[in-house]
């Protein structure tokens, strides 16, 4: 049994059973069918002997698996023979008269009589089994629970290619006990046991269990459907008869072919519900919800609605109350009672239509009908007066086309109405976060309601500041809003997720700059009847920040000015505190460098926080920076820091120049200048040339024809200056060396670096290439373009192209242009089809070398017509510009040039759109401020637009918004 693991997938015909025909991997095919073979035994061979029938065998007989004898009986104290498999596997490939009459070709001499020798031989043939050894095959011998299991463990997927681990494997996944003896010969009544059992465990990889696979009775989980129906105006219920992936699901609202918004989704806790939650109102028609990668497959339900109407219009209390003066005193003049108005749905919708209803009393006339309270009142030159237990009748009609509803009611006059009781709803976040010590305590609402004496809701907030009182147990983790005059809760309307409800915000403690955990019981107290109401709210640590660690900068020297200083800080669930809304002010920071030096800071490019340690005036010397939580006092960190001596240049790292180039009307320009010249110092820190110091060009090898310009020459070498190239007017090779020396007696420093380059003619060139063009975005105004480069080999080396070498064919019928050495999109861009799907399309163009073949080069490229967006901003430094931590440095000392604002983001951002294109936009400025803002010609509009004269020492902050990114904000020092 151990050797029959091969696929039988190759030998099944038309006749397989439906589960065995494709949709799993071929193991899979393997370890099932082994699993069929074993079951088909049981039926084959159920018919020679008589034992009682196990639980187990009655469930397989009841599936059909196996049959009894004449008798009924199972033969569960039966065992297993080799020859038997070989005739069930070729029954169940649909092979069995082919493997019968197979010629007999197996050189096994235990084989007895003539029956089983052509399933034998075909077995054998198709390497569905081999023997013992080349002349035994084991005939008659019983099979082992070891082979047993190992047949079962293949058909739930377990790699069983360790066979001596197949014990360990099989109790691991539950099919047999510890207890069992695996060498023993398998009995078919325990055998029966384990397959059963092996029916109701998972198959890896399928997330389906073993019997579900099979496709038998009981285990068969029907196709994927929905039930679509709106039961809100806003909100649409997708059920599904199966748990689904809620990770990926996906919904589509329709209208006709109209696209409803849906604002969110929410699902249920056994993942079978899911509540869609609409940006608008559902108005009449027909609706399809398509529901995508929530199953296997795609589906869709739909549903009709009508648009909103009122259904109900009630009066809420059991009694009119009498009105209350803005004293407070009784108003006897006046009368109210709460009602409600609810739409189809049951949804409160009282705000919306009340205003609506025509109220019609037997005394009084309407005074005010908002916020679902009626007020009926008395003509005060009438000196008449409601009287207590006095009946008053009401009516209200809405009427709206069709949607006509009516009520009346009469009631009577009760005392004047107070706040009796109170009903918290919930601890309210628009954002639906939990509330733990490290949260903004001002964003989290509790939602309540309060009834008078006769159950009519109170709406009035003045009357609820006279009526309620509000106050907490424990101050030092959180506090109630109050009114900063008169120190009363501060309550608010338009309060939770749909603006229609009363709340009261709560606020941070006000005993001290620790933030505690704990449970916090708000107390709501009814000032005339005594009634309480007790609401906990329970503060765990959660985000809050619990502790810091300082890993101290290394490589600081005399002469720096910010470094960051790396951090670890951890909130009461061990995960780390990142971003600066979650640290600042919560932790407090010092260092021995001076006051103010060692400072938390936004990186405003993620929001993330960042230690930033001012290190301009610190000397040579060791010192020390601490940080300690605000809430916890005991949590303190620090670090020490060491500053080095003023770094000095240690090496020349690389001379970043083009190496090969092709000469190009004679000559080839090389740009040797001091931007390319990278030096590190002695802490292995790129260095920049300061004063003191210059860097000379010397050329060692290559005769006549290199001619460097811009640059002073100083006998046979030249002072490297912003500019200096070498002009080369000859094919070949030169060698150079630049020399970094000292200028004074202070320093002792020459440092060199040899580089060689190299030119060729277009006629010695060949193995032409161009550069793959990355993929962009092909659509109307593009701002992708993308620069072709064709290369050369020479002597085994590489040479670029220059552009007067090669032209470049694109098909403009598709508004595509090449100009500059770059392809563009033009006009209407390309022509994606009718499409609001993410389409990509192969471009073919063509390069042809001006060479004397006029080598023709067939290239392509895609487009997409994806939308282009943001998809990460960074820091970079270009042109004396250095941007990092949030803060831009323009160093006008060295020779920055700043013209506009735009000169900040070319030099200092760089944007990533989704195509990795590096793209510089002109962003729109949406304030300039602080510091030298009022140098500037205007604070707002593009970039570009926005200009000023800065000098050394200026500093400002800017805000600003690029498409497709969200809003930032960066500081702009000048030095």
């Amino acid at each position: 049994m151990r050797e029959t693991s091969h696929s039988l997938s190759n030998y099944q015909n038309s006749q397989q059973p439906k589960h065995f025909r494709g949709g799993e991997k071929k193991v899979m095919k393997k370890s099932l069918s082994l699993l069929v073979a074993i079951a088909m035994v049981f039926s084959m061979f159920a018919s020679v002997a008589a034992a009682a029938t196990s639980e187990a065998g009655k469930k397989l007989e009841g599936y059909g698996v196996i049959k009894g004898n004449q008798n009924g009986d199972l033969l569960e104290d039966e065992n297993w023979l080799r020859q038997d498999v070989a005739v069930l596997i070729s029954r169940l490939a649909g092979k069995e008269d082919e493997a019968k009459a197979t010629a007999k070709t197996h050189t096994f001499t235990d084989v007895r009589g003539t029956f089983y020798n052509g399933y034998i031989s075909w077995a054998k043939d198709n390497n569905f089994m081999q023997g013992n050894s080349a002349t035994n095959f084991g005939f008659d011998n019983q099979i082992t629970y070891k082979e047993f299991a190992t047949v079962i463990l293949r058909a739930l997927a377990v790699d069983t290619s360790d066979y001596s681990k197949i014990g360990e494997l099989a109790v691991k996944a539950g099919i047999i006990g510890s207890d069992l003896n695996i060498d023993e010969k398998a009995k078919r009544g325990v055998t029966y046991d384990i397959v059963v059992t092996a029916l109701d465990k998972d198959v890896a990889g399928t997330g389906k269990k073993l019997g579900e696979v099979l496709g038998l009775p009981g285990y068969v989980v029907p196709a994927p459907a929905i039930d679509v129906k709106a039961n809100s105006v806003k909100e649409v219920t997708v059920t599904f008869n199966k748990e689904i992936d809620t990770a990926k699901a996906k919904f589509e609202l329709k209208r006709g072919s109209v696209t409803v918004a849906v604002d969110k989704v929410v699902f249920s806790d056994d993942k079978k519900v899911a509540k869609l939650q609409l940006a608008n109102k559902l108005v009449a028609g027909d609706y399809t919800v398509v529901a995508k990668e929530a199953t296997d497959a795609e589906l869709s339900a739909t549903f009709s609605a009508e648009n909103e109407k009122v259904a109900k219009i009630e009066l809420v209390g059991d009694k009119f109350a009498l009105g209350t003066k803005n004293t407070g005193d009784v108003n006897n003049q006046e009368i109210e009672i709460s009602y409600k108005v609810t739409n189809q749905y049951g949804d409160d919708v009282t705000r919306n239509y009340g205003s609506s209803i025509n109220f019609q009393s037997s005394k009084g006339f309407v005074k005010s009908q908002s916020n679902g309270k009626l007020v009926l009142a008395l003509d005060d030159k009438t000196n008449m007066s409601y009287q207590i237990t006095e009946k008053v009748y009401v009516s209200g009609n809405y009427n709206s086309g069709s949607n006509n509803v009516f009520f009346n009611d009469t009631l009577e006059v009760g005392t004047q109405s107070r706040v009796d009781v109170v009903t918290v709803k919930e601890l309210y976040h628009p954002d639906g976060k939990t509330i733990s010590a490290g949260s903004t305590f001002s964003e989290f609402t509790i939602l309540f309601e309060a009834k008078d004496q006769y159950g009519n809701l109170i709406t009035d907030l003045n009357k609820l500041k006279k009526d309620l009182s509000v106050y907490v147990s424990n101050q030092s983790i959180f506090d109630i809003a109050k009114e900063r005059d008169n120190n009363v809760p501060d309550f608010v309307n338009d309060q939770g997720k749909n603006k229609d409800q009363i709340g009261i915000k709560l606020s941070k403690n006000n005993l001290s700059n620790f933030t505690q955990e704990g449970t916090n019981t708000v107390i709501f107290n009814s000032i005339f009847t005594g009634k309480q109401t007790k609401f906990d709210v329970e503060v765990n640590k959660g985000t809050a920040v619990q502790s810091i660690q300082l890993e101290a900068p290394t490589n600081v020297a005399v002469g720096d000015k910010k470094v960051k200083v790396n951090f670890t800080a951890l909130d009461g669930n061990g995960n780390q505190v990142t971003k600066f809304k979650d640290l600042d002010k919560k932790i407090t920071l010092n260092s021995s460098f001076g006051a103010e030096t060692f400072k938390l800071v936004e990186n405003t490019l993620n929001g993330n926080a960042e230690l930033q340690l001012d290190v301009s005036k610190a000397s040579q010397g060791v010192y020390t920076i601490f940080a300690y939580v605000n809430n916890n006092g005991s949590n303190q960190a620090s670090a020490q820091v060491n500053v080095a001596a003023a770094p000095k240049p240690n090496d020349i790292k690389k001379v970043d120049v083009d190496r090969n180039k092709v000469l190009d009307g004679n000559s080839a320009s090389f740009e040797v200048s001091t931007s390319k010249i990278k030096i590190v110092d002695n802490l292995s820190r790129d260095w920049d040339l300061k004063t003191g110091y210059e860097l000379t060009l010397e050329q060692l090898s290559g005769g006549e024809g290199y001619d460097v310009q811009n640059a002073d020459k100083d006998g046979n070498k030249y002072v490297i200056g912003k500019d200096t190239k070498v002009v080369v007017t000859k094919a070949g090779s030169a060698r150079f060396r630049v020399t970094l020396k000292s200028t004074t007696t202070d320093n002792n420093v020459e440092l060199t670096q040899d580089f060689t380059i190299s030119t060729a003619d277009l006629k010695d060139l060949d193995n032409f290439s161009v550069e793959k063009v990355s993929k962009f975005f092909g659509g109307q105004n593009s701002p992708h373009k993308k620069e072709v480069k064709v290369f050369g080999t020479y002597n085994g080396e590489k040479y670029q192209l220059a552009r007067s070498q090669y032209d470049v064919i694109v098909p403009s019928a598709d508004n595509f242009k090449y100009e500059d050495g770059k392809i563009v999109v033009v006009g209407t861009g390309y022509n994606f089809g009718p499409t609001t799907e993410t389409k990509e399309a192969t471009v073919k163009y063509t390069v042809q070398v001006k060479n004397e073949n006029h080598k023709l080069l067939s290239e392509e490229f895609v487009v997409s017509n994806e939308k282009i967006k943001i998809s990460r901003v960074e820091f970079k430094s270009d042109n004396n510009y250095k941007g990092e931590n949030g803060t831009v440095t323009i160093n006008v000392t060295k020779g920055a040039t700043f013209t506009n604002l735009k000169d900040v983001f070319d030099n200092a951002l760089k944007f990533v759109d989704n195509y990795g294109s590096d793209y510089k936009y002109d962003p729109t400025i949406t304030s300039v401020f602080g510091g030298a803002a009022n140098k500037f010609n205007k604070t707002t509009g593009a970039a570009s637009e926005i200009t000023a004269t800065l000098a050394v020492g200026d500093k400002f902050n800017v805000n600003y918004n690029v498409d497709g990114a969200e809003p930032a904000s960066i500081t702009v020092e000048v030095e």
